[in-house]
This record gives structure tokens, C-alpha cells and sequence, in this order.
């Protein structure tokens, strides 16, 4: 049975603003969600991002499937859960429902023995087209693109999607991300951002600082000294706060305060990310993290920069379904010539 590993993903910056045309910057977790193929279909219903990707039509796995079929799939999703003080299980806003859609679709393309290295941007597309109809037309598409190609980016969101991926730097500014242990739910956030930003008459002017602040910020990670990324950041942050003040948004919480308080007087800095006011918190800086009794997930470049993706997984399985057919028809023919061989010698006899 095939399997599939998916990485999960977190926005460093951009929030918001990449909802407007705006620059976001993300990269992949070591962390998986783990798709597997099925002879049957599991217990219960699907998921209805699994649901709709099962369904959703690929050419690429058209003449496969119509011979044996959508494959059934079982989802293991632990890596992208942490448990609260009572031991309840809670997302960690690491980007679930996006790794199912790229997963959903890479597994298919794989048990049909597809690549996607050469047509990365065809696969994109496709993860954006589900995760879209399964969301409503919701969200930027960026945490798609970060599950889908498994590499730090920059994404330009808006009326069009640009893709960029994002140079290789250093651990100058050792980054971090903690749980804040509250969940976040982004829906209505966005709806209420998307409402400022087409009512408020001075809502153009600050999403245009907004923007400005993501695209130096974005383009610094792994890239830039401790005092130019902190200063980055607080630019970034002053701006989020005076648009979520603006627009509604609980964007940042008390959690938030305590924990950007704690790391400046470490000499480091803290803000959110993605578009939810709890999930995961960024943290920056030479931090003495172990004191604080959370989950933490450090970020370093030679992990990030070298995490698995869905394509180098589909390129290893179709190298070795092209290595046995290469090998059988050279079997095949060696048994030939041998069957021919073995007969001209008995018209001799």
C-alpha cells in the first residue's frame, strides 16, 4: 500500500496582507501528516477535504482509477495535535486542512505512479482549486503552496498567485515557534479584515503600509543580523495592531503581550502568526525557551531547507516502477533469447 508524508507549515509574515496582494513568507514544519492507501474505505465519514479531493478530477490519474478505482485512505494527523492542560486534544494551526488537500491529491498521483517534479505549478494549482471549494473561496492560498511544493517561500496572494522560493540563509537569529495552547479559528478574523478593507475609507493606506512592512520583513528571514530582523518585526507588529484594532480582529492576545514582554527582556521578540488570534507564536532571538513549559518546535535552516516533500517521495516511486519494468523486459528478452537459441540448436540436431 502507498503512503504519503506531508509537512505542516507555518506563515512567519504577511498575515493579512497577503489577503490583500501582500507579500507572506512561509516554511514547512518537521512535522507530517501521514496519508496512507486502503483497500477499504475506514470507519465513518471522510473528512470533507478528503471527501472533495477523493472526488476531484485529475487527468493525470484518469486511465489508473478508472481500472482500479479512487484509493480509500487513512489519515494519521498526530504530529499536527497537542494536548491542553485537561488532556484534550487541540489543532495546533499548523496548516491541517492544507496538507490534506495537497496530501489527497499527491497520494492519488502516487498509487497511480505520476510525477509532479517538471509540473510543480500544474499540482499547485490544483491543491489552491480544492482547498478553495472546500473553504469557499476563504484564505490566500499560501499555506497550499507551502504543503503542496514542502519549501520555505514567498507567496503574493491577491488577484493573482506568485510563487517565489525563498533563499537559503543562516541560523544568525535563532527562530522558534511556541504553542500558545489556544486554538484559533481564522474564518471569522478574515471575513471581518475583508469587510474593513472594502468599507473603510482609510483602509487603503494602512493595507499599503501593511504590505510594505511584510515585504522587508518577508524577504529578511534567515537573511538578516538580530537588530535589523528585530526592528523588522516591530514594524511589522505596530502596523497588525493598528489594522486588527481597525478592523475587529482580536488578532493579538494576552498571551501574545506576555510573551513578547518575557522575550524582550531575554533581547529577543515575539509575534504571531498566520491569520488566527491563538495557535503558534513566533519567538526570536537567544531565548532560554526551556523555561517556559510549552510545546516548542525550533525552525533551522538545514531542516526547513531540507524537509521531504510530496514530489521527491512521487519521483522515488516512479524511479523504481521504471527500474522493475526496465528490469522485466530485460528478463523478459534474455528468456527469449534463450527459448531461441534452445530451438535452432535442436533444428541443428
Amino acid at each position: 500500500m502507498m503512503r504519503l508524508s506531508v509537512p505542516g507549515k507555518v506563515m512567519l509574515s504577511g498575515e493579512y496582507g497577503v489577503l490583500s496582494g501582500g507579500l507572506a513568507a512561509l516554511v514547512p514544519l518537521p512535522r507530517y501528516m501521514l496519508l496512507e492507501q486502503l483497500a477499504t474505505q475506514p470507519d465513518g465519514d471522510y473528512p470533507p477535504v478528503i471527501d472533495r479531493g477523493r472526488q476531484y478530477f485529475m487527468n493525470a490519474t484518469e486511465n489508473h482509477e478508472r481500472e482500479h478505482g479512487v484509493p480509500h485512505i487513512a489519515i494519521e494527523r498526530s504530529a499536527f495535535d497537542a494536548p491542553d492542560p485537561q488532556g484534550r486534544m487541540l489543532k495546533l494551526g499548523i496548516g491541517s486542512s492544507s496538507a490534506e488537500a495537497a496530501g489527497v491529491l499527491g497520494l492519488r498521483l502516487l498509487c497511480a505512479g505520476q510525477r509532479i517534479s517538471g509540473n510543480e505549478a500544474a499540482f499547485l494549482e490544483d491543491v489552491l482549486t480544492l482547498h478553495s471549494r472546500v473553504q469557499d473561496g476563504r484564505g490566500s492560498g499560501a499555506d497550499c503552496a507551502v504543503a503542496a511544493l514542502g519549501k520555505p517561500l514567498l507567496f503574493s496572494g491577491g488577484g493573482g498567485v506568485s510563487v517565489e522560493l525563498m533563499k537559503r540563509g543562516s541560523d544568525t537569529v535563532p527562530l522558534n515557534l511556541l504553542w500558545s495552547g489556544i486554538p484559533a479559528d481564522s474564518r471569522e478574523f478574515v471575513a471581518k479584515y475583508e469587510f474593513w478593507a472594502r468599507n473603510d475609507p482609510e483602509a487603503p493606506a494602512q493595507i499599503r503600509e501593511l504590505r510594505e512592512a511584510a515585504q522587508y520583513l518577508g524577504r529578511a528571514w534567515f537573511q538578516a543580523d538580530p537588530a535589523e530582523l528585530f526592528g523588522l518585526i516591530d514594524a511589522h507588529n505596530a502596523v497588525m495592531k493598528e489594522v486588527s484594532k481597525n478592523a475587529g480582529i482580536s488578532y493579538f492576545m494576552p498571551v501574545h503581550t506576555q510573551l513578547d514582554a518575557w522575550a524582550r527582556r531575554h533581547g529577543g521578540r515575539c509575534k504571531p502568526t498566520g491569520a488566527g488570534g491563538g495557535d503558534m507564536v513566533l519567538m526570536a532571538g537567544e531565548l532560554p525557551l526551556e523555561q517556559l513549559p510549552r510545546l516548542c518546535i525550533p525552525l533551522r535552516v538545514d531542516e526547513v531547507f531540507g524537509l521531504t516533500t510530496i514530489a521527491s517521495q512521487l519521483d522515488a516511486h516512479a524511479d523504481r516502477l521504471e527500474a522493475e519494468a526496465e528490469s522485466e523486459s530485460v528478463s523478459e528478452s534474455e528468456t527469449g533469447s534463450e527459448a531461441g537459441s534452445g530451438s535452432g540448436d535442436r533444428g541443428e540436431g
